[in-house]
């Protein structure tokens, strides 16, 4: 969690693991602001949110 935008920050270089993938899921679902590390990562989870 980003102290000052208060924004799930997803850190890249290694894949997620489940249950971390589950809580970025739940965050966007829940209208949380999610930051990612670059933009496949953001992708991958708008195409799978659709």
């Amino acid at each position: 969690m980003d102290p000052v935008t208060g924004a799930l920050l997803v850190a890249g270089g290694r894949r997620l693991s489940r249950e971390e993938a589950e809580m970025v899921r739940q965050a966007l679902a829940d209208g949380q602001d999610v930051q990612f590390a670059n933009r496949h990562q953001w992708r991958h989870f708008q195409v799978r949110s659709l």
